[in-house]
């Protein structure tokens, strides 16, 4: 009980840094940003926080924004599943 729950928590947190990391390089690409607001305007993203903007997106940037922003829907959905899945054995 206590490894499949370890296993669960590990690949929960691999999925977050994949999701972080996948929407950095998107604006460090995209847009030509640095590491940190690359890194500031993802975690904006994906917490709908929405302060501002650290430079004025292009429109790639937007569509980058756009396609990232619903993450933050489906990502506590797409975790239980994985976890449904995983007791169950469906994996």
């Amino acid at each position: 009980m206590l490894k499949e729950l370890k296993r669960k928590i590990i690949f929960s947190a691999l999925l977050i840094i994949f999701i972080i990391a996948f929407g950095t390089l998107g604006y460090m690409i995209v847009e030509g940003w640095n590491f940190l607001d690359s890194l500031y305007m993802t975690i904006l993203t994906l917490t709908t926080v929405g302060y501002r903007e650290v430079h004025d997106l292009s429109s790639n940037g937007t569509r980058v924004m756009q396609s990232y922003s619903v993450r933050p829907i489906y990502f506590p959905a797409m975790t239980s599943n994985t976890s449904a899945l995983m007791e169950t054995g469906c994996t």
